[in-house]
């Protein structure tokens, strides 16, 4: 059962370290905002996880320098390191009202998301859209984390993904995401819809 966090939860932009939880194999994990020079290994890290037949890294780094929010990198540090290394991330596609229109009638290239189509930094997106999650064991753990990071200006947009993998199935079902469209059950395939995190789409 998912809880809306607070208001204050959410008015602050917080992450790093001082925002970490524990990683269930031992650990602490957080999220901070990449570097530009990471998006290559961000992409190499979603085809070597997900899908050989993600989005091109030029696609996925345009969409960055669009809206720098679009981007959060997991990290885990070990009980006996002292260094975190880069285990994961987030990705979302902040999309404007026609963005969200394309993505309702599935005209929208996920693939190749045309910029005019998205939210620009610093702008509320009429939605967001999970592009892709590299996060495993940790999609609902992190999900107040996420929210908390983006902050007020995401905080009433509603959040839409297509399940491309069974453990993306796990995920979405495990987070509190419902169907979205004729399928009752979550599956393979399925357009799957979370609440605003202002609603109740973060766990507390």
């Amino acid at each position: 059962m998912t809880k809306p966090l607070e208001s204050h939860d959410l008015r602050e932009r917080v992450w790093g370290q001082s925002e970490s939880v524990d990683h269930p194999d031992g650990g602490k994990v957080w999220l901070r905002p990449p570097e530009f020079s990471e998006i290559p290994a961000l992409h190499r890290l979603l085809h070597a996880e997900i899908s050989q037949d993600a989005g091109s890294a030029e696609t996925m780094a345009a969409v960055f320098a669009h809206n720098r929010d679009s981007f959060w990198v997991v990290e885990h540090l070990l009980p006996d390191s002292a260094h975190p290394v880069v285990v994961g991330f987030y990705s979302f596609l902040p999309l404007n009202a026609a963005g969200l229109a394309a993505l309702k009638a599935q005209t929208l290239d996920r693939a190749a998301p045309p910029l005019s189509l998205l939210a620009p930094f610093g702008e509320a997106p009429a939605a967001l859209y999970i592009w892709a999650i590299v996060a495993r064991k940790l999609v609902r753990r992190l999900m107040p984390s996420i929210a908390r990071a983006m902050g007020l200006l995401y905080a009433d947009a509603p959040i839409f993904a297509f399940v491309a993998t069974e453990d993306g199935r796990k995920a979405g079902v495990g987070a509190g995401f419902a169907a979205s469209g004729e399928q009752p059950q979550i599956q393979l395939g399925s357009f799957i819809q979370l609440p605003p995190w202002s609603q109740g789409g973060a766990l507390a």
